[in-house]
């Protein structure tokens, strides 16, 4: 990864979690994810790369494993790696109604300014009016 990263001049790379085998509990598949995060954010930090990670809601990807901002903020504290942040879509939240919301109303509590401070790539785009897994 590191090798093509370099010969390509990218700047940023998106490591996406993934959907959750149904027979693995969920703290050996943090433990996992955040422990690959780290050592992934490290190598390509020695290269000048950030690693980036993005939360997808289960509305798009059924099981994906990290599935909100928060959940993302959590794992990149947990990872304490300076070279690890947030992709922040927010039509993916937008589809779900919760984390850009529920970080607004609550942002007494730091979140919102840590979600700004630690995000590097925000998408915007328009939520779909019909339903983006029935093909039409």
């Amino acid at each position: 990864m590191l090798y093509y990263a370099k010969a390509l001049h990218c700047t940023q790379l998106n490591c996406l979690a993934g959907i959750a085998p149904p027979n693995v509990d969920r703290e050996t598949l943090r433990a996992t994810f955040v422990g690959n995060r780290r050592f992934a954010a490290d190598a390509l930090g020695g290269a000048g790369i950030r690693l980036l990670i993005e939360p997808i809601n289960t509305y798009d990807i059924p099981g994906f494993f990290l599935s909100h901002a928060a959940q993302a903020l959590e794992i990149i504290r947990e990872a304490s790696s300076a070279n690890l942040f947030l992709q922040y879509a927010d039509r993916r939240t937008r589809l779900r109604r919760m984390d850009r919301l529920r970080i607004q109303a609550e942002g007494d509590d730091g979140r919102r300014i840590e979600l700004a401070r630690g995000t590097r790539r925000v998408t915007r785009r328009k939520v779909p009016r019909h339903d983006p897994r029935s093909g039409g």
